[in-house]
């Protein structure tokens, strides 16, 4: 038959009894925080997830509308008549060439958001809005529609501002 146990063994055995519980509950606390931090990143990728698709979404109207629509996508100096509010001698036609670059500009709100340390993307965003880069330009389009923008928007209408100002000064060598 086993002996009774002294006080003294007992204290041990509480003592190392107390210990297991705190090294558990501290187990318990490093899981609770690695859920957490996972909950965290999990939720962080589905909110990256949601913006690309949106940008892939919006890309994809955009292009449709580049099909629709080809003499918008890359239009000659002479067919965009800001002054008159015309394209190609049409007011109709500026105001669908207006609701086209909205979408050019919209799609690459998203993209930025998507896509903003990815240069290649970044590069075809700029050479995109080079191309229209006289309505872009215009006092009409700075006064009544670039300060609704995004800072990072703005930016790349400038960059490609001056990209189609440094491809015409190439072409003409």
């Amino acid at each position: 038959m086993v002996g009774a146990l002294s006080l003294d063994d007992w204290s041990k055995i509480g003592t190392i009894a107390g210990s297991v519980f705190s090294f558990l509950a501290l187990g318990a606390v490093v899981l609770a925080w690695r859920q957490l931090t996972a909950s965290k990143e999990e939720l962080t990728a589905s909110k990256e997830d949601a913006a690309n698709a949106n940008a892939a979404g919006m890309q994809t109207a955009l292009l449709v509308q580049a099909l629709e629509y080809p003499q918008f996508i890359a239009p000659e100096d002479e067919h965009v008549n800001v002054a008159d509010e015309e394209f190609m001698g049409k007011t109709i036609e500026f105001r669908r060439y207006e609701a086209y670059v909205e979408l050019v500009l919209t799609t690459f709100e998203y993209l930025v958001q998507s896509y903003a340390d990815d240069k290649p993307t970044r590069k075809y965003m700029i050479q995109t809005l080079s191309l229209h880069y006289k309505y872009l330009d215009s006092g009409y389009f700075r006064k009544y529609f670039l300060e609704q923008l995004s800072p990072e928007l703005r930016k790349l209408i400038e960059d490609g501002i001056k990209y189609a100002f440094h491809e015409e000064v190439r072409s003409a060598a």
